[in-house]
């Protein structure tokens, strides 16, 4: 499905770390903090992956037991983990068909029955960014937290500002198949200084920093190390590099597979990651041909999320109507893409598309 891009020198910049015997979170994990900060401008805080970043998002607003928080019924399961093994009670959210996005209709159709909902946490699926500005709206006119779940949308922009750079809390991933790794890693965003200072206290089992003993809060370790910033910085100054073949990549697929329809790219997206790509089949039958036909000539295609409120985890849902999720679920499934993806590769998943 992916492959990271890794090369000699971000190597050599790991190397350097371990040799510098000081390999957990120090200056270098401050100098990818800084870097990070300028790319997205918003104050940053690193954390060891992408479901701990939305642990800590959660705890930084005072998410508690018995809390109702509002997730799109199609992400990935961290999206709506994190906030239950916190203690909340989880209600989803269905999604629009063709952006595969939450909406502003579905999140104010739950808030309207619901009157005490503490948090909305909305995902850019597959690093496309959903429609922000009517959904900020709401979370100001009906009073909740608004949470982005950014994990797949590193270098997407919402109407020419990037993802990340708005005045809500952020949460980033980069786990291994991300548009930029740090093997394990996450990270959170904010403009507020106070949620700033906290979010690295939470980060710390709740103290401001080494050296001393006194927490302030009650918290567990979210730390990153200095091994994981350099290889994070190196990757970071290939960002744009990573998102340029991604770009080409879909453009390709979009264009030359004339078997299957895609993932809707709205107006208000300036720049999508594609962090995944989906394709849609008619219905169930017909994608499940489609993927054993392209697994079985060597192309990593695959299923998509199992939506929330099917999983056989128990999440006791308050709300699970969600009829274009379990569609998608049905219909949907992944191409390979990946930053180092070569032209014979694309090609290749092109020509035994146009097959199907």
């Amino acid at each position: 499905m992916s492959r990271p891009s890794i090369d000699f020198e971000t190597q050599n910049s790991m190397f350097d770390v371990i040799k510098s015997g000081w390999i957990s979170q120090g200056k270098k994990t401050q100098e990818f903090e800084s870097d990070l900060s300028e790319y997205l401008s918003s104050k940053v805080v690193v954390v060891n992956n992408g479901t701990s970043a939305l642990t800590a998002a959660l705890l930084v607003h005072g998410v508690k037991p018995g809390d109702k928080v509002i997730v799109p019924s199609f992400t990935f399961i961290a999206t709506s983990s994190a906030a239950k093994m916190l203690g909340a009670n989880i209600l989803v959210a269905d999604i629009d068909s063709e952006t595969l996005n939450v909406t502003p209709d579905s999140i104010e159709k739950i808030v309207k029955e619901h009157d005490d909902i503490k948090a909305v946490i909305v995902v850019d699926m597959a690093g496309q960014p959903l429609d922000l500005e009517p959904i900020i709206e709401l979370s100001k006119r009906y009073n909740f937290i608004l949470i982005e779940d950014a994990a797949q949308a590193i270098g997407s922009e919402y109407k020419n500002k990037k993802i990340g750079s708005f005045e809500h809390t952020s949460c980033f991933s980069f786990t291994v198949a991300k548009i930029i790794t740090t093997v394990e890693g996450g990270c959170i965003t904010t403009q507020d200084e106070q949620i700033h200072k906290k979010l690295n206290q939470i980060r710390n089992v709740g103290r401001d920093g080494p050296g001393q003993y006194i927490h302030h809060l009650i918290s567990s370790n979210y730390r990153f190390t200095d091994i994981q910033a350099a290889l994070g910085i190196n990757q970071l100054k290939q960002i744009n590099q990573f998102l340029s073949q991604r770009i080409k990549i879909s453009n390709e697929y979009k264009n030359k597979i004339k078997t299957l329809t895609f993932q809707k790219t709205p107006q208000y997206v300036t720049t999508h990651s594609h962090m995944l790509f989906f394709a849609f089949s008619k219905n169930k039958n017909e994608r499940d041909r489609n993927l054993k036909f392209l697994r079985d000539n060597g192309i990593d295609a695959r299923l998509p999320y199992m939506p929330i409120h099917k999983q056989p985890c128990n999440f006791e849902l308050e709300s699970s109507d969600a009829p274009n999720s379990n569609l998608i679920y049905e219909t949907a499934f992944t191409l390979p893409i990946f930053n180092n993806m070569t032209e014979d590769e694309c090609n290749l998943v092109v020509d035994y598309c146009n097959k199907l």
